[in-house]
């Protein structure tokens, strides 16, 4: 069973820096605010620049280690905070609600299964 537990994750910046493409995004709202066509084109160009830089760098890790497991792991961290931040640029930068409703809240992890009755 412990060959299961795996260990605790690395931090972001390990796998994807999230801070900095954040705020490159945000850079970007400034630069083209009130032009939200403008700004959904760069955001897309910024984003599809980070992924291929980090499938790059999972492919070389991969080539280097022989771990497809890590591999795949980064690869999905990468997709979850780049989805992470395509949300948080559409409810910030686009689509602002002073006061959003529950169901336009993103959780940070998915609910908890709850028991049939």
């Amino acid at each position: 069973m412990d060959s299961l537990v795996t260990s605790a994750r690395p931090e972001a910046d390990d796998r994807f820096d999230t801070a900095r493409v954040t705020v490159a995004v945000d850079a970007l709202a400034e630069k083209h605010s009130g032009r939200e066509d403008v700004f959904r084109a760069a955001l897309a160009q910024l984003l599809k620049a980070e992924m291929v830089a980090a499938r790059d760098t999972a492919q070389a890790l991969l080539l280097r280690d022989r771990n497809g497991r890590h591999c795949a792991e980064r690869l999905c961290f990468v997709q979850d905070e780049i989805i992470r931040i395509l949300y948080a640029s559409a409810t910030r930068h686009l689509y602002r609600s002073p006061v959003p409703s529950g169901a336009e809240r993103m959780p940070s992890s998915p609910p908890a299964a709850t028991a049939a009755a």
